[in-house]
């Protein structure tokens, strides 16, 4: 299922625990990021933001639209939301670009994180493939 941002209520800058439901299946939890016509994951010395996708089914891999600055883009798995695996760094460029990333087999994660490791990755669009 794909996901277009601008498709969905602008939320307020930076907020924390800010949720935004994308449809009965999916919402997104955003901690000092910025939903607006995109998904803006910050992290400089002032924001250290990530945003928390929590799934009703099984995760078993995505494609990620990123783009705006050179970056990375840290992509975490989790079946309970609390205990984080890292799953793929992205190398995001200044130009938008789809990245691949597949859940280890049999790994059952509901949820996903992303966190900036530098500066700011937008994501107009993220496709999740489900179980």
């Amino acid at each position: 299922m794909t996901y277009t941002f601008a498709d969905f209520a602008k939320g307020s800058q930076y907020a924390v625990g800010e949720v935004h439901k994308l449809d009965d299946n999916v919402t997104v939890t955003t901690n000092q990021c910025h939903f607006t016509t995109q998904l803006r994951v910050y992290q400089d010395a002032t924001y250290d933001g990530n945003a928390v996708f929590a799934c009703s089914k099984v995760i078993t891999g995505m494609t990620i639209n990123a783009g705006y600055r050179a970056s990375a883009l840290e992509v975490y798995g989790s079946k309970d939301g609390e205990t984080w695996t890292l799953v793929e760094t992205l190398d995001v460029a200044a130009t938008n670009a789809d990245f691949s990333v597949e859940m280890p087999a049999g790994s059952a994660y509901k949820y996903v994180k992303l966190d900036a490791v530098n500066a700011q990755v937008r994501i107009p669009t993220i496709t999740f493939n489900f179980a």
